[in-house]
């Protein structure tokens, strides 16, 4: 592990280098684009892999669903996402979202897309800490930047493992 000191002296070398060109590549192959607009198969993401809302999770969901009429069950569909990620620690299966559509009345493709659509919804595994930096242009104005820089030089010295941990 190294020092506090030898860890800032790193830190000045690495992030004087850092532009913002330099920060945009580290963006782009953290998370391509196709992770978030595309299902890929893998060993536990299939559409046969088993998954069921606990029983808390359906009073919740039952709950839920009190607050919106009854031809409008699909209004519920972000906080029911939400119910199954968590379930699923931090991880939205497309079993899970195939349940969700068949509680809601939904068609499954109309689950996929809220569930493509927004960031919030984890539909990779993430690691134990998921960290996620706004990259906007307001945010790159605000100095954004530095902060990725940072989070880049502390991951290159194996403070953070690739998954996370």
């Amino acid at each position: 592990m190294l020092s506090k000191a030898m860890f800032l002296a790193q830190s000045r070398s690495h992030l004087s280098r850092c532009s913002l060109s330099s920060v945009h590549l580290v963006q782009t192959q953290a998370a391509p684009f196709g992770l978030f607009s595309n299902h890929r198969d893998e060993a536990d993401n299939l559409d046969e892999t088993p998954f069921e809302f606990t029983d808390e999770s359906y009073k919740t969901i039952n709950t839920l669903l009190t607050r919106y009429p009854s031809n409008y069950k699909c209004s519920a569909v972000i906080p029911v996402l939400f119910i199954a990620q968590k379930q699923n620690n931090n991880f939205l299966t497309l079993s899970a979202m195939n349940k969700t559509a068949k509680i809601l009345e939904m068609t499954p493709m109309q689950v996929y897309e809220v569930a493509s659509f927004y960031t919030m919804f984890n539909r990779s595994r993430v690691g134990k800490y998921h960290l996620q930096v706004c990259g906007t242009t307001p945010c790159m104005v605000r100095g954004v930047s530095s902060t990725i820089c940072f989070l880049t030089i502390i991951i290159h010295l194996g403070w953070i493992s690739d998954s996370g941990d």
